[in-house]
C-alpha cells in the first residue's frame, strides 16, 4: 500500500544523522508496521531518499530514509491527525 503525503507540513521535521542513522529501513520494517509513501513531502524529497509512514490512533509518523548504503533513517516527524490536510493514494498505473 502506498500513501502520498505531499500536504504534510514538514517545518517540524527533525534530522540528526548522528542519532538516527543507527536505525536502518530493514530493521525498521521488522518492528514498525508502516507504509512506504509514493512521494516524500517537498521539503525532504529527492532522488536519494524515500519515506514511510506509520499510522497510529491519534497521529501519523513520517520517517525519511536514504536509499544508499544500509538505508539509514535520516529524519522523522510526528503529526497529529488534525494537522493532515490531504492524505490520498497515488493515481493508479497499469
Amino acid at each position: 500500500m502506498f500513501i502520498a503525503c505531499s500536504a504534510l507540513a514538514v517545518s517540524t521535521l527533525v534530522a540528526s544523522s548522528n542519532d538516527l542513522s543507527a536505525m536502518t529501513y530493514p530493521e525498521f520494517e521488522k518492528v514498525i508496521p508502516d507504509h512506504q509513501t509514493a512521494t516524500c513531502p517537498e521539503a525532504v524529497s529527492g532522488p536519494s531518499v524515500f519515506c514511510a509512514v506509520a499510522v497510529g490512533p491519534v497521529s501519523v509518523r513520517l520517517f525519511v530514509f536514504r536509499w544508499d548504503g544500509k538505508q539509514p533513517l535520516v529524519a522523522f516527524a510526528n503529526y497529529g491527525l488534525d494537522r493532515i490536510e490531504d492524505v490520498k493514494p497515488p493515481a493508479q498505473t497499469r
